[in-house]
């Protein structure tokens, strides 16, 4: 019965003009069962369109830069890809991929680099105290 209408569907579509059987005969002379292959070549594609356009799970980071115990404006905190400047709360804030290794990168003109990896795995909050000359 189901055999029945996938080959109805398959001649309706040949009578519009699509030309279904150069596909279909050579996978049938080949004994491929073409409607079983043709579902599961059309739930290979919804997957891989659910998991491609699936929104990204992210991680929180919110870091805030000091120096001498007091908030450092100024600052520029790459986090992998992204930059940002602190302004006068010393703060920046980004949201990165989950499951991502992130390189934490904080420089100032006037302080010495501070630079480390943080697995993005949960919501990350740190304050980063760098040491400055003046």
């Amino acid at each position: 019965m189901m055999e029945n209408a996938w080959y109805k569907l398959l001649d309706k579509m040949d009578s519009v003009g699509v030309p279904v059987y150069s596909v279909i005969t050579p996978l049938e002379d080949a004994g491929v069962p073409t409607l079983w292959f043709t579902i599961g070549v059309v739930l290979m594609i919804v997957g891989a369109m659910a998991v491609t356009l699936m929104p990204q799970r992210t991680v929180h980071f919110d870091i805030t830069v000091t120096t001498g115990g007091e908030p450092l404006a100024g600052a520029t905190v790459r986090f992998g890809e992204a930059t940002q400047k602190t302004g006068g709360t010393g703060r920046v804030t980004a949201d990165i991929a989950y499951g991502s290794m992130v390189e934490l990168v904080v420089t100032h003109p006037d302080c010495e680099l501070s630079q480390s990896t943080v697995p993005a795995k949960d919501d990350y909050k740190a304050s980063i105290a760098l040491k400055c000359t003046t």
